[in-house]
């Protein structure tokens, strides 16, 4: 047995803020842009689409003729590793920048939803779903 453990409590604070943005890239097309700020000693998992324990952020957006992703979600930070229960995982601390290039008509509502956990040395929280809106410039 390890001294890890998955909180599940739905009351616990979650140590992570989220904001996120539209952003005219050098190409002339435009990015969502979502910001991951997370407190000292939490990690967020890189995006991997391993099943394990740490879960990777996902992100899903509401089908919509007017929206085209172009490309897959990128993601920047400093990347760590980190073990938990044996296992090592790339994760990123402090903030990380997840970008995801889009082609949208002006007025677009964008949204969906996105899932994500966060771990520190001792513990996991609980896997977390927040949905998030754009309406296209």
């Amino acid at each position: 047995m390890t001294g890890y453990t998955s909180v599940m409590a739905q009351t616990e604070r979650y140590p992570a803020k989220w904001r996120y943005n539209l952003k005219r890239n050098t190409t002339g097309e435009t990015d969502l842009i979502f910001h991951l700020e997370l407190e000292r000693g939490w990690h967020v998992r890189i995006l991997d689409k391993g099943d394990t324990i740490f879960r990777s952020p996902e992100f899903s957006f509401t089908r919509n003729e007017e929206l085209k992703l172009v490309g897959d979600m990128q993601q920047e930070g400093i990347r760590e590793k980190v073990t938990i229960d044996s296992v090592k995982y790339d994760v990123y601390s402090y903030k990380v920048l997840y970008k995801q290039q889009i082609e949208a008509k002006p007025d677009t509502k964008i949204s969906g939803w996105y899932t994500y956990q966060v771990c520190n040395s001792e513990k996991c929280l609980a896997i977390k779903k927040e949905k998030f809106a754009f309406i296209m410039k």
